[in-house]
């Protein structure tokens, strides 16, 4: 990309907690994801390889997927301009450890 506008917008995420609702006499808010659309951003960037090398013109330009975590979809941080997975795996929940006794 060279200018934002050859960029996709960025969907971005917020709270809309205006109400509430009364459970056994305890006023609880309620709250809605809503969305709106951001412009899409075209950053610079740098190739990381390309400057420990000490070559020149390493600098590049790439469109953004997001500017802040509320950005990308849940269990997804913003890193450096990208939605990258945070949540805890459930891979690991029913593995059997190697010293177990399954007789």
């Amino acid at each position: 990309c060279s200018s934002n506008n050859q960029c996709p917008n960025i969907r971005r995420r917020f709270q809309n907690c205006n109400g509430s609702f009364n459970l056994l006499g305890i006023k609880l808010p309620t709250c809605n994801d809503n969305y709106r659309q951001i412009g899409g951003r075209c950053i610079n960037r740098t190739d990381f390889f390309c400057s420990l090398a000490g070559k020149r013109n390493c600098n590049y330009r790439r469109c953004a997927e997001c500017l802040s975590s509320d950005d990308c979809p849940p269990c997804y941080s913003c890193t450096s301009n990208t939605c990258n997975y945070v949540c805890q795996s459930d891979r690991n929940r029913f593995r059997v450890s190697s010293g177990s006794n399954l007789n």
